[in-house]
């Protein structure tokens, strides 16, 4: 994850308005303390809200910015924000397997687990080699009483 870091911050320092580039380096900062071994995770959870902040201030309706946005709702705990954010970037991108994952997620996490079960299902058919959603996918059936149908 550092050295994907170091990509994005290449990629803005040559092209400021690569809105791309904004919006994955405010992912890829979100992930550094799940995926990579880091004493400074707070320092990333500000360079994402920045990223995030120029990502969206370039296109407000760049779906990978409202994840990364979304993402910072659910760190916050303004659920009711993520939900909203991630519907924005759902309604924007509706067959984007990862959109579709994080959508169903937040879903899960605040009890409406039909949708969610539904949305994870269908991002599962477009990425079927992502173990860790699988997992996701498991709890929201165990919740709704689905698991080994």
């Amino acid at each position: 994850m550092p050295r994907a870091i170091e990509l994005f911050e290449q990629a803005v320092a040559k092209d400021p308005d690569f809105v791309e580039a904004w919006a994955w380096l405010a992912l890829a900062n979100l992930n550094v303390p799940e995926y990579s071994k880091t004493p400074y995770w707070a320092d990333n959870i500000v360079a994402a809200r920045s990223a995030t902040q120029r990502a969206l201030k370039l296109d407000a309706n760049y779906s990978y910015a409202l994840r990364a946005s979304a993402a910072l709702f659910t760190y916050d705990l303004k659920f009711d924000k993520a939900v909203e954010t991630y519907e924005c970037a759902y309604n924007l991108a509706p067959n984007d397997p990862q959109i579709m994952f994080m959508y169903g997620y937040i879903l899960a996490g605040i009890g409406q687990n039909k949708k969610a079960d539904t949305l994870i299902q269908k991002a599962l058919e477009r990425e079927p080699l992502l173990g860790s959603w699988f997992a996701a996918w498991g709890a929201v059936q165990l919740a709704t009483g689905q698991l080994g149908n």
